[in-house]
């Protein structure tokens, strides 16, 4: 479907698509998360192995999105940036429920495709995959919260 043929008006997300660009890359991202954490960017730099250049052209980017803003010798998340850190926050605590319940998905659907004679077959699963296959026992073990 075309845009111009779409109920959705797509101009209304264009402030938002520029917030979410100015942290659209892993580095950017975890760089505005340190920083509203309070890390100074001296450390920022060091952790993330990047130039202060580097930084300061985030830093930069984040404050002409009202992300973070100077307070005497420091920098600080905004109001907004505030705001911005706990959605992003949330949105990782969600992306990380999804996956979970996805494996687990994956993983009953192989169980009931599998018999008592294939068990190798489980087992290879196991040996290739062993992070996901921990994830999802782990979480086959969990009572409902």
């Amino acid at each position: 479907m075309s845009a111009e043929h779409s109920d959705l008006n797509i101009a209304q997300y264009e402030p938002l698509g520029e917030l979410i660009g100015s942290v659209g890359g892993v580095k950017r991202l975890q760089a505005f998360l340190l920083l509203s954490d309070g890390v100074p960017p001296k450390a920022i730099t060091e952790e993330l192995d990047i130039s202060r250049s580097g930084l300061q052209n985030y830093i930069n980017d984040f404050k002409n999105q009202d992300l973070i803003e100077k307070d005497g010798k420091s920098l600080v998340p905004t109001e907004m940036g505030d705001w911005f850190q706990e959605s992003l926050l949330d949105l990782e605590d969600e992306y990380a429920s999804y996956r979970k319940s996805a494996a687990l998905e994956d993983y009953q659907e192989l169980l009931a495709y599998a018999s008592d004679s294939d068990d190798e077959f489980i087992k290879e699963l196991i040996r290739e995959h062993p992070e996901e296959a921990r994830a999802v026992l782990e979480e086959t073990d969990q009572p409902d919260k």
